[in-house]
């Protein structure tokens, strides 16, 4: 990462926001790593089936890296599902309680 800043910026400051960019990126990447695996929506719809009938209406499920106090939320109009990035380091079986 290559950081270009004020000369007269002062270092604790400049370390801060280079520090802030870092976790941005890295926060960015993780998101787009857990979400290139499209098992969501297969796991989704069976879990619908098994325990719906298959009458929720599901358009988009995906990790997000800003959920800390939450393991996920659905928006039920427009039919959305996130789920926190921390239940991707958990099993399987936790993630489809």
């Amino acid at each position: 990462m290559l950081v270009s800043a004020p000369a007269q910026m002062a270092e604790d400051k400049l370390q801060k926001i280079v520090a802030s960019l870092k976790e941005r990126l890295l926060k960015h990447k993780l998101k787009k790593e857990l979400n290139k695996n499209r098992s969501l929506i297969e796991v989704a719809e069976r879990l619908n089936c098994q325990y719906f009938a298959g009458k929720l209406k599901i358009n988009s499920i995906v990790y997000t890296t800003n959920q800390n106090s939450r393991y996920g939320t659905c928006n039920f109009r427009d039919g959305r599902i996130l789920l926190s990035h921390r239940l991707a380091a958990m099993p399987d079986w936790v993630r489809d309680l």
